[in-house]
């Protein structure tokens, strides 16, 4: 990433597991969200991901810099990605 000047890759996962539909946060961690999630990776390979509240205990496992739960991704989803 840092070599092609990329310096923040946001994924967006909607929670649905089905063959024909993407889901990238799923991809990238193996974590499959409950509903939406967003996991940004910066070009320094730091990982971040905001999910919904109570996904505490899926994503315990996974090696992140940050994890946010919230009740309401699209109400906190701007002040995530900063």
């Amino acid at each position: 990433m840092q070599q092609n000047e990329v310096e923040r890759l946001i994924l967006l996962g909607n929670g649905h597991h089905m063959i024909d539909l993407d889901n990238p946060v799923a991809h990238m961690t193996g974590y499959r969200s409950v509903g939406p999630a967003v996991l940004m990776i910066d070009a320094d390979g730091a990982q971040h991901l905001l999910t919904q509240a109570g996904e505490g205990d899926a994503v315990a496992h996974l090696n992140l810099t940050s994890l946010t739960l919230t009740h309401d991704i699209c109400a906190d989803v701007a002040a995530f990605a900063g």
